[in-house]
């Protein structure tokens, strides 16, 4: 559970800036995703990779996102569960600190 915070106090009054987007502050994890409220990650991952440039591309990688899995997947893309292993998946990461280590193997590759 993310406990409330200045940053999260300075977000939710951002968010309610603009009550005609209909945003919502999800807490993830150690930080926060502002999405809106009526659009899932599978959603908007499915909007995106409909527009071009995306629409010849595969996407990256979806980690600890469930509801965009199927969508990027079924893009080519690759899926993985952060905290435990779950079917269908590319894979998976033990904990947040493995799969920030993976990241960063990764990119110095």
């Amino acid at each position: 559970m993310v406990r409330s915070s200045p940053g999260k106090i300075q977000l939710g009054l951002f968010i309610d800036k603009f009550p005609a987007l209909e945003l919502e502050l999800l807490a993830v994890h150690s930080t926060f995703d502002i999405k809106r409220s009526r659009v899932d990650k599978g959603e908007a991952i499915e909007r995106l990779m409909a527009e071009p440039p995306f629409m010849t591309r595969r996407p990256g990688i979806v980690i600890d996102a469930e509801p965009g899995y199927e969508s990027v997947l079924a893009v080519g893309g690759l899926a993985f569960s952060c905290g435990g292993k779950l079917p269908g998946l590319s894979g998976w990461f033990a904990g947040p600190a493995a799969m920030r280590a993976w990241v960063v193997r990764a990119h110095c590759q």
